[in-house]
């Protein structure tokens, strides 16, 4: 009698489902697996731990409904490692074993931050509310984890606040906040650079954090990546490169192009790359670099 996917035992069957999704990366030849094989049924549970599952306390299409998180089993909620949380959210987060998770909201980001669990590598920060800004104020308290991916994103650039505007802080417009955001970017960064290997900034100008002088010697820093919102001298590029520790890609939508800078190894002059965006060059690098 021939052997059967379902007959293989129980490791192999979910390194198979793993390695489908990681192909796919999406769930696309899975979905279908799971509803039409019943022998499949008790593996279901790895759709929670393939890819980061999206929480939260209003209503999101993707979300999974917090009666489920609630119900899960406990070996379940462990097995937990990535997480999406839209805010205002009250799930308790140390139920879960989280070592990656996506803070999404207003400035209740920055509240959340001294919650999080100590099991936390991986974070990003997703401001795309205003919400909660004019309560908002400066910590510098130290968090519970230690970081190897730092990720900040910022959505509300075009606002016609001096606040909401990063670029308001090269006009007359400029006021106080603007220089607290980056203040705090640069404390809270710099408090993990002995671990951090990956640094993202998206739709805000790292020279905002860091002026455009000094960069600070991140010893494990492998990857930073930044976009066309960033402003950089020679001086600078050459101090976030290094000595050729560090990878810069700079990614431009608007050409629809990345620009991989690095120190080359012949004689320690910047060497450029181009690439096309849809390349993958992004995920090539971090595997190369043993990034997660």
């Amino acid at each position: 009698m021939a052997i059967t996917f379902v007959d293989l035992p129980d490791h192999i069957i979910q390194r198979v489902i793993y390695f489908r999704y990681v192909q796919d990366e999406s769930f696309i030849h899975l979905f279908p697996l799971f509803l039409t094989c019943q022998a499949l049924y008790a593996y279901y549970h790895m759709l929670y731990t393939l890819k980061p599952i999206i929480a939260t306390d209003t209503k999101h299409p993707h979300a999974v409904p917090k009666r489920v998180l609630q119900g899960m089993s406990n070996d379940l909620r462990m097995s937990i490692r990535k997480m999406i949380l839209f805010l205002p959210a009250t799930i308790d987060l140390h139920r879960f074993n989280l070592t990656s998770l996506t803070l999404d909201g207003g400035f209740a980001c920055f509240y959340k931050l001294y919650e999080l669990p100590n099991t936390i590598t991986s974070l990003k920060f997703v401001v795309s509310s205003s919400k909660g800004y004019h309560r908002w104020k400066l910590d510098f308290r130290e968090v519970p984890f230690k970081l190897v991916v730092f990720k900040f994103k910022y959505l509300l650039w075009g606002s016609k606040s001096s606040f909401l505007n990063p670029m308001a802080i090269f006009t007359s417009q400029f006021s106080a906040p603007p220089l607290q955001l980056s203040l705090f970017l640069l404390h809270f960064i710099t408090s993990q650079k002995d671990t951090l290997k990956y640094l993202d900034i998206e739709m805000f100008s790292i020279g905002l954090i860091f002026g455009t002088r000094t960069f600070p010697i991140f010893p494990t820093l492998k990857l930073v990546k930044v976009d066309q919102m960033s402003e950089m001298n020679k001086p600078f590029i050459s101090q976030v490169l290094n000595n050729g520790q560090t990878v810069l890609l700079i990614i431009n939508t608007l050409k629809s192009e990345i620009i991989k800078l690095e120190i080359s190894a012949k004689d320690s002059s910047v060497s450029r790359e181009k690439f096309h965006i849809e390349d993958r060059i992004l995920s090539r690098l971090k595997s190369q670099l043993a990034i997660p």
